[in-house]
């Protein structure tokens, strides 16, 4: 049985006993002593323990056992206490911190604190509001850049949603804002297409200047758009070069 007091009462009751019950009592003994090495032992080992939580559970598991173990359950406690107030300054320490620097830190320091006793809860609190304000923030961001024409805007958004390090608690606006990013490129790659169809200078410069908001993302077409702007500009000089040498008045 693992009953220490159970066995502790059959220790004393059958203590100097008939002899013939000497021999099971001694095995009864050393079965009481593993009992209390063991007990002994899990709590030693509860000095490498990262989870005060699971040192909570060990020790009230080795209560039967009484003073035969204070020393090991004193130092278990300690243990305990080290853990929780190791955790509380570590997020004290981030409460203080600029939130949009340590985002990582933040929901790294509450994955790990998140089953700690309630002793370290005000701690964690502070530091999940803070989680969700700047998660709220970003958040807003995106949504208003869902509505905004203006891909720097976009980029912008983006940008510091990643910079923060917000992909894990923002994964689909991200994506969504991604893709809506995309469609801005496609629709200037078709007001592209339509300035080189034709010759309408203002058009194409006007374009070359909206193109310069999406960086490389575009440069093919902004190459053909500049050689096109290039070539009409080319023949319209020349046809007014030649309007000048003209004695059509009407063509003038």
């Amino acid at each position: 049985q693992n009953d220490f007091k159970a066995l502790g009462e059959a220790l004393e009751k059958y203590k100097n006993y008939a002899p013939e019950t000497q021999r099971d009592w001694n095995a009864l003994q050393r079965r009481n002593e593993d009992l209390i090495e063991n007990a002994k032992k899990s709590l030693r080992d509860l000095q490498g323990s990262k989870d005060p939580g699971y040192i909570d559970d060990q020790v009230r598991i080795c209560e039967q056992f009484g003073e035969v173990v204070d020393p090991e359950r004193t130092a278990a406690l300690a243990r305990r206490n080290e853990l929780i107030e190791g955790a509380k300054s570590e997020m004290q320490a981030l409460a203080g911190a600029d939130v949009t620097s340590n985002v990582k830190k933040i929901a790294d320091a509450l994955n790990r604190f998140r089953m700690f006793p309630d002793e370290a809860d005000s701690d964690r609190k502070v530091l999940d509001e803070m989680l969700r304000s700047v998660v709220k923030e970003h958040d807003e961001l995106l949504r208003h850049a869902l509505r905004s024409d203006d891909v720097q805007e976009v980029d912008n958004a983006l940008a510091k949603c990643r910079a923060v390090g917000l992909d894990e608690y923002l994964g689909q606006p991200i994506e969504d804002t991604t893709r809506y990013r995309f469609k801005l490129e496609q629709q200037m790659g078709a007001k592209v297409r339509l300035a080189i169809q034709g010759k309408d200078l203002k058009l194409m410069t006007d374009t070359l200047t909206a193109l310069e908001n999406f960086g490389d993302k575009l440069e093919t077409e902004r190459i053909a758009l500049q050689s096109h702007y290039k070539t009409t500009q080319a023949a319209i000089k020349k046809d007014l070069r030649e309007r000048c040498l003209s004695q059509d008045y009407a063509a003038v």
